[in-house]
């Protein structure tokens, strides 16, 4: 008698699993949608946006990066800027994002100031351009001098160690400031 349920039981669960097994993976809605997925997939390709962007406040950044044991910093705030993602040839991209009255302070032993109301930051080639520039810097060694200046344009690359910083079309003003003992 037991043995007889035992294998009543057996076969009703063996039954119940094949039946839900049946429905769930040979189900003609599922099977039609998992077709109509597959087609779907195939036929569409990755969309991007022409020149997707996200408009952010209150900016600000810092990077600090390691030069022969030296640590040098760099301090970025700007009170707005847009990223924004641009297509390249050859499916490539760069990330841009532009600063609305960008600050930027660097300390790299030596203190320099720059202000711009427009500049740019590529993330992929690791540049920052900013057009009519303001310019200051201030030495911290024995003989400390200040430089105040301008500049049409500037560019920090940030891809060489220590970043290198040009400027093109600038004007300074040489400021020697004696140290006190």
């Amino acid at each position: 008698m037991f043995r007889k349920a035992k294998w009543i039981s057996f076969t009703l669960l063996f039954l119940f699993i094949s039946l839900i097994y049946f429905k769930v993976f040979h189900s003609p809605i599922i099977n039609v949608n998992t077709k109509k997925y597959h087609n779907f997939s195939t036929k569409t390709e990755m969309h991007i946006p022409d020149e997707p962007f996200q408009y952010r406040k209150k900016i600000i950044k810092d990077l600090y990066l390691n030069n022969k044991g030296e640590r040098l910093h760099y301090h970025l705030e700007s009170p707005s800027s847009t990223l924004q993602l641009l297509a390249k040839d050859n499916n490539a991209f760069e990330l841009t994002e532009k600063f609305d009255e960008m600050r930027m302070w660097m300390y790299e032993g030596d203190i320099r100031f720059i202000k711009a109301q427009n500049s740019t930051c590529f993330y992929v080639s690791q540049l920052l351009e900013a057009s009519d520039v303001l310019f200051g810097s201030y030495q911290t060694n024995i003989d400390a001098m200040e430089i105040e200046g301008s500049a049409k344009e500037v560019k920090l690359f940030f891809n060489q160690n220590p970043p290198l910083l040009e400027a093109n079309s600038f004007n300074a003003n040489f400021n020697p400031r004696e140290i006190l003992p």
